[in-house]
Order: C-alpha cells, then structure tokens, then sequence
C-alpha cells in the first residue's frame, strides 16, 4: 500500500511557440487529456499545465483582428493554468483577465497556483518555491528544465509538449522530456468547437468594424 503521506511531486506539462495554429491546438488539447489521464490513472497528483509564450502570431488573421486575444481564449478552453502573454498589452492582459480562469502573466507580476496545501509560485522574481521560464534564451545543453534550490526554470520549446517531473518541495527535477506533436491524435472536439467560435467572433467583429468605418467615411 503506497503512503498518501509521502510529500507528492510536482508535474509540469508545458509549451510555447503556438503561433496561432488554431488547426493544431485541438490535437495538442487532446494529447495533453490524454497524458493528463494517464498520470492522473497511475495516482493522483499535482499536475501543472503553462504555456510559456509565443502563443500569437503577427500574421494571423485571427490576431490581427482581436488584438491577439483569440490564442488565449482558447488557451483558456484547454485548461491552462496560467500562460506567458507576451502578445498583450498591459491594458489588454487586465482587460482579458476578467473573462478567462488562466492567469495571464507577464514578465514582472507574479502568480501563484494551488492543488491542495502545495503552492507553487510562478514567473520571473516569484518567491521560492517557484516555477518560471527562460525570457530571451534556450539552456546551452539542450536541457528543457533545471532546477536551482527551490526553483525549477523552464525552457521554451517549440513543436513539442514538455514534460518534467520535479519533487517537492526542493523542485529538484527527477524527471523531463519533451513529447513532439502529432496531427495523429484525434481532436478534442471541444476545441475545435471553441476555435470555430472564437474565429466566427473574431470575423463578425471585423465586419461591424468595418461598416463602423464606412459610416463614418460616408460621413465625413
């Protein structure tokens, strides 16, 4: 019989770089249900999911029209814990925050995150423990995480899931990898659902933008 006593560890399931592929994001939702399942079936335990940045994509129709907000509202629909919003503004992460359960994040105000008495600080200058990301670099040994004396340090990834196990609460990492994507897994029909209704949204507020601006140009 295991000891539900034992400190548990810490599970952290993480991507970026997303570039607005609202195609793709319904298979990566369903591979992390999947995985999320599997570990859950072994015991229960604390499982993180982040996104690490990079979710917008200047060249996205979906994000030119909605500020970059659409990536984050489906991010949200997914399940994510919390997310790097480096495609917002400051005015803009407020504003979103109020309509999303993910916390968005920049790179100066922490936040933090509870599965039962363990809380795991999260972000740059957040108090140990802790769990944040690389701003502007990759580890130099092609590590996807380490892990300093209570803090575990994440490194973007880009086509791929990463996953690493960390023990708690000194963070120190037992466990990490990263699993590509792959169009193979079915789509979680739910995201596809909520990608369809964040792009018919994002195309209708275009139109009544539009005719707002034909209006007033008539006019003038």
């Amino acid at each position: 019989m295991s000891d539900h006593s034992e400190s548990p560890s810490l599970i952290v399931l993480f991507t970026a770089n997303l570039r607005a592929n609202f195609e793709l994001m319904p298979h990566v939702s369903a591979m992390i249900q999947r995985m999320r399942s599997a570990l859950l079936a072994e015991n229960p335990r604390p499982i993180l999911l982040l996104d690490l940045g990079g979710a917008w994509d200047a060249d996205s129709w979906e994000c030119q029209v909605t500020e970059n907000r659409a990536p984050y509202l489906v991010l949200d629909a997914m399940g994510y814990a919390a997310a790097h919003a480096d495609g917002l503004r400051d005015e803009d992460i407020w504003g979103l925050q109020e309509t999303v359960e993910l916390r968005l994040m920049d790179n100066t105000r922490p936040a933090s995150w509870k599965w039962r008495d363990m809380v795991v600080n999260l972000g740059p200058n957040a108090t140990l423990p802790s769990v944040t990301w690389a701003i502007d670099d990759s580890a130099t040994d092609g590590a996807i995480a380490t892990s300093v004396e209570g803090c575990l340090m994440l490194y973007p990834q880009s086509g791929a899931l990463g996953f690493v196990e960390a023990a708690w609460p000194s963070l120190e990492i037992t466990q990490a990898k990263t699993i590509p994507f792959s169009w193979d897994i079915r789509p979680d029909p739910s995201i596809v659902a909520c990608v369809e209704f964040v792009q018919r949204e994002a195309k209708a507020y275009a139109e009544r933008t539009a005719r707002s601006q034909h209006d007033e140009d008539a006019d003038e």
